[in-house]
């Protein structure tokens, strides 16, 4: 072969490998252009922008990811799900795709699917705590307390200031009436959140559980106080809690020596 021979092809190759580096330059340029559209609230936009990426870039798995972030905000799961689904078929190891493709099967009612979607995350990426979670989530809606804990508990173990991982696993202990267990977990939230109105909420039930009213009624008015949507449910807790506190008191004046 003869240095023209050999150069032609050498020069086509040089040529295609440039072609292909110029469409993945253009496709990150319109990702992070889509990235800030989507940062701005112009969904619109940021979907045009990832469209495009795709289009320079067809292999590009994180422009169908970040598209399909940009509808399942806006509410079009099924499209969300088809583009979580191609950056799969591209990536199978993009742990994060299968995530948020288990978070629209979750909404939907779709559990089993939601589940087989986290164990595969999960299985690419053993520390992603928002997976537990959101696999905790499901057993906990379920009733499979057991499960939920165990979720929960690698959500803390992994990440140990993930406050609403805290009061779930406190509301799935509250449900086997491990009340101890349950308030641990409340305080806990409590501590890392000090605004957590859920948590306080929930921990004032625990108190009334055990019968302590008093830190029950403060833990109620807390709730109240940091979250208006609590105040209905506390003012009716509360009223209960007191009415027990006023049979406490005629007990005790009942007892005659």
């Amino acid at each position: 072969m003869t240095w023209l021979q050999f150069k032609r092809p050498l020069i086509l190759i040089l040529a295609s490998c440039l072609t292909i580096l110029q469409a993945c330059y253009y496709s990150a340029q319109y990702c992070n252009r889509g990235l800030a559209k989507y940062k701005q609230g112009d969904f619109e936009g940021a979907i045009a922008d990832y469209t495009k990426a795709i289009k320079s870039d067809p292999k590009n798995a994180i422009a169908y990811f970040n598209r399909g972030l940009v509808k399942q905000d806006r509410g079009d799961f099924d499209d969300a799900m088809a583009d979580y689904s191609k950056a799969i078929d591209i990536d199978p190891r993009f742990a994060k795709a299968y995530n948020n493709r288990g978070m629209i099967k979750q909404q939907l009612g779709d559990y089993d699917g939601a589940i087989a979607d986290y164990n595969k995350a999960i299985d690419i990426d053993p520390k992603a705590d928002f997976v537990y979670f959101n696999r905790g989530k499901i057993y906990l809606d379920e009733f499979d307390y057991d499960a939920a804990i165990a979720d929960f508990g690698k959500v803390v173990e992994i990440n140990l200031r993930y406050a609403s991982a805290y009061k779930n696993r406190g509301d799935a202990n509250f449900q086997k009436d491990y009340l101890d267990e349950a308030i641990a977990d409340y305080n806990r939230a409590i501590e890392i959140d000090p605004k957590y109105a859920g948590a306080y909420f929930n921990r004032g039930i625990a108190w009334e559980n055990k019968k302590n009213y008093s830190r029950a009624i403060k833990d109620f008015r807390n709730a109240a106080e940091l979250d208006s949507q609590f105040k209905k449910r506390a003012e009716e807790r509360i009223k209960v809690c007191e009415s027990h506190e006023k049979e406490k008191k005629i007990d005790v004046n009942a007892i005659s020596f």
